[in-house]
């Protein structure tokens, strides 16, 4: 077994007494997993779950996850593990994985699983990870694997990932999802990124987007950014978060531009806000008056 070997170096002798009785499995290697839990130093006990899973052929990873997934009392070592054993088998052989995965019930094992996939299928290869996600089911766990090839895809492949997203059902994980991918797109083609985003029909979920694109576009073309805040965004809370950003990024690359742009604003409450951000993004720094007479 790989015990021997895997838990060498006296690493886990010492844990190994006092986490045993936690184990309600019996399996001598999820008994050191959950030792290992036991190790204080972070990385030795990474060190000994990652030999764990590398040293166990598929068959006996299937077998030690099948026992894991009935478990009633995981452990943040068990939980590692989990997830080491699961890219280690999704690097051997992604169908076998898939094919395993989708004979599980819904729950926090096949939600791992799904993720692991997304993950290598998204390393390996990403506009087949698009492909993939594309055809996947509505349960949870596919669902989460969507949007994690739509996050690793949103800095490559942005307008893929936000297509990705957008067949999720409405919820905070698909906005967060949106949001990503649409301030990655704003990093390279803002203005594209921008009328994506102002076409967005839900409201309160195109002021969050655009406020995303507004802020990234700031660090390169503040006036623009400026704009699109005016103009674009609607009055309340986005929009203050929003002008403040901008000020700040704007005051570093042209302050005195930062403070006209500031006393534009007729709200009272957003022109204070996003002076007192010129402000501290400059202070410190000398301030040029023009001269008398200009």
């Amino acid at each position: 077994m790989v015990a021997s070997t895997a838990l060498g170096a006296g690493l886990w002798r010492g844990a190994q007494g006092a986490a045993a009785l936690d184990s309600e499995i019996g399996d001598p290697v999820l008994t050191a997993v959950i030792a290992a839990g036991a190790l204080e130093d972070a990385e030795a006990r990474g060190s000994v779950l990652q030999e764990l899973a590398w040293g166990l052929s598929a068959d006996e990873g299937y077998r030690l996850l099948s026992l894991m997934a009935s478990a009633s009392s995981p452990s943040s070592s068990s939980d590692e593990f989990v997830r080491l054993l699961l890219r280690r088998l999704a690097e051997a052989d992604v169908a076998a994985l898939e094919h395993w995965a989708r004979d599980l019930p819904e729950g926090t094992m096949r939600a791992a699983a799904f993720t692991a996939l997304a993950l290598q299928r998204s390393e390996v290869d990403g506009l087949g990870a698009v492909e993939w996600a594309r055809h996947l089911g509505s349960s949870a766990s596919e669902a989460a694997a969507l949007v994690q090839v739509a996050t690793e895809l949103a800095r490559l492949a942005p307008v893929d990932a936000l297509d990705l997203a957008g067949r999720l059902p409405a919820s905070p994980l698909r906005d967060q999802c949106l949001a990503h991918g649409v301030a990655q797109w704003a990093a390279t083609e803002p203005v594209a990124a921008a009328a994506w985003a102002a076409g967005v029909d839900d409201n309160a979920l195109r002021a969050r987007l655009l406020a995303r694109v507004v802020t990234a576009m700031a660090a390169t073309d503040p006036e623009a950014a400026a704009d699109w805040t005016a103009g674009a965004l609607p009055q309340g809370p986005v929009q203050v978060g929003t002008a403040v950003a901008v000020a700040q990024r704007w005051a570093q690359l042209d302050p005195e531009a930062a403070r006209s742009w500031t006393g534009t604003f007729p709200d009272d409450r957003l022109r204070k806000a996003a002076l007192a951000a010129v402000e501290q993004a400059t202070r410190g720094q000398p301030r040029h008056e023009a001269p008398a007479g200009e």
